[in-house]
């Protein structure tokens, strides 16, 4: 006998379209909240545009003026995920080049200090190693 998959997310998250879409029918009537399509978005967990589209074609009216309030807020989310990915992948290059230069003239300066020490010893170190 094959074992089954236990999955940790609930079966009408899970669902297609075709579904999710017979799913809605006895669903719908069972919904007290004000706004159907954050509802539905929420309880099949879809975006709210696709939410829209799925309610329209179930036959539901839905205001031409909340299609585009949601289209214009989807699209600033994207500008601002990608602004601030963006920023903070300057932050980290400024960082990285910073803390480098840093390290590049302290290392400078060690060996400075080094030659500065050394008054009679072999500066070409490399013929000290016996191999």
């Amino acid at each position: 006998m094959k074992k089954k998959k236990n999955s940790s997310l609930p079966r009408h998250k899970r669902l297609k379209k075709e579904s999710r879409l017979q799913a809605a029918i006895c669903w719908i009537p069972k919904y007290d909240g004000k706004n159907l399509g954050k509802g539905y978005s929420k309880h099949f967990a879809v975006d709210k545009l696709c939410a829209v589209k799925e309610l329209t074609l179930l036959g539901y009216k839905i205001n031409d003026e909340y299609v585009e309030q949601l289209k214009c807020s989807i699209e600033m989310q994207i500008k601002f995920n990608r602004k601030r990915k963006e920023l903070r992948e300057e932050k980290l290059r400024i960082n990285i080049y910073d803390d480098y230069e840093d390290m590049f003239w302290s290392f400078e300066e060690y060996l400075q200090e080094d030659k500065d020490d050394s008054s009679g010893v072999n500066e070409d170190w490399c013929d000290d190693i016996p191999f």
